[in-house]
């Protein structure tokens, strides 16, 4: 059995949920892969109010939801030197849940305050219609360099697919500090270094149009005022380029490593450095990211954020089909560009999904997250209600199977 890999494009803390299998087809170069997954949350608040469905097409929070959470059908055909061009293609439709918000609120709320839906990612609707969320066309001339471009992922952090992370709900490192998805061109370079082992290097340029461009709901670009309001002089990005390196060490334990550069036009500089390692029946993660915003002059701002991640696995120690992630994460924000601390500034969420996976491509999960912020950010879903609060708490089921 193979991970699937046509869609877990390295991320060094977006590690798989399940694992799949391939299916070949007439051509044997050609991999089908897949997978189906469901099922139910509840949460007692979220990042709008119960005014929203009064507007066009917006869908109003709810505290209990079935969900379809990933409908994904991919094919891929490798690229090597000896047939040096393939393809990576996947088609779907999926659920993209936060720590922060449900994801009605991350597909529908009008957060612009002009009576239509918005959409947080700039590619449109993810769970509107079956269409690719992934598709490249790969050149690999020779050993070690690989050319790619089209709809492309971004290098590090969770995936857009619930089933390629540990946890259901995307966490804060995911909201504020990673691009996701996103049309452009990638090259990247592996190398073999002395006393560095394996190294890996790439470098890209895109047209910006990944999470978060555009309308910015969560106030994260100088953009936009509080109130959803654009500031004076701001524009969107329309480009960006990243860099980045990747590979391991050997200190005692086998440390993976990634240093990672996104540069928008205009917008958002993100620097993020992710670790990872295993320590017997636990692997850790480490992300600490740091975004430095100066477009047109309207103000610096300047957020970081950190986030840690654990997984007991009984899996990998043969004892049980059993693992149990958990993830902490605290985020600082600057909305008023100075270094004042404000009622608006503070947001930390903590996360634990124990996961049983009966065989390598099938799993059930359950979740609860939970996350504080230091002012009344979040609205009570229920509709009699009015008030605001400084928490949320959410609890989820998934089960899912990949081919």
């Amino acid at each position: 059995m193979k991970k699937v890999l046509g869609l877990a494009t390295a991320g060094l803390l977006a590690i798989s949920t399940a694992q799949a299998g391939t299916i070949t087809v007439a051509n044997s170069d050609l991999t089908l892969y897949g997978a189906v997954s469901a099922g139910f949350e509840t949460q007692d608040n979220d990042l709008v109010d119960d005014k929203y469905p009064t507007r066009t097409g917006v869908q109003a929070p709810s505290s209990d939801t079935f969900r379809l959470y990933n409908v994904i059908i991919g094919l891929k055909k490798e690229a090597n030197p000896n047939s040096p061009i393939g393809f990576n293609v996947a088609f779907g439709q999926f659920e993209v849940p936060t720590v922060l918000a449900s994801t009605e609120v991350v597909n529908d709320a009008d957060f612009n305050n002009d009576g239509n839906a918005d959409n947080l990612v700039q590619l449109g609707k993810t769970n509107d219609g079956f269409k690719p969320w992934l598709a490249t066309v790969d050149i690999v001339p020779i050993d070690g360099l690989k050319l790619s471009g089209g709809i492309l992922w971004s290098k590090y952090g969770e995936r857009p697919v619930t089933f390629l992370n540990p946890h259901i709900s995307r966490g804060l490192m995911f909201v504020y500090f990673n691009p996701v998805v996103y049309t452009g061109a990638r090259v990247e370079y592996s190398l073999n270094l002395p006393g560095l082992g394996d190294v890996g290097i790439y470098a890209g340029y895109n047209q910006a149009n990944g999470l978060f461009q555009g309308n910015d709901p969560l106030n994260l670009r100088e953009g936009y005022y509080a109130n959803g309001t654009r500031k004076p002089n701001a524009d969107d990005p329309s480009d960006a380029y990243e860099l980045g390196i990747t590979g391991s060490l050997n200190l005692g334990a086998k440390i993976k490593y990634g240093l990672h550069y996104y540069d928008e036009a205009g917008g958002r500089n993100i620097w993020t450095l992710c670790l990872n390692s295993d320590f017997g029946l636990v692997k850790g993660g480490f992300q600490d990211r740091i975004k430095d915003d100066r477009a047109n002059n309207v103000y610096d701002d300047s957020f970081w954020g950190i986030g840690i991640n654990f997984n007991i696995s009984l899996l990998d120690a043969a004892i049980a089909n059993v693992e149990i992630p958990m993830r902490l994460e605290y985020v600082k924000l600057d909305h008023d560009g100075t270094d004042n601390d404000t009622d608006n500034d503070k947001i930390w969420s903590f996360t634990i999904t124990p996961t049983w996976k009966p065989t390598k491509n099938t799993f059930l999960r359950a979740e609860y997250t939970y996350t504080k912020a230091d002012s009344k950010t979040f609205y009570d879903v229920d509709p009699a209600s009015n008030a605001t609060d400084d928490t949320r708490n959410t609890y989820a089921i998934e089960a899912g199977f990949l081919f």
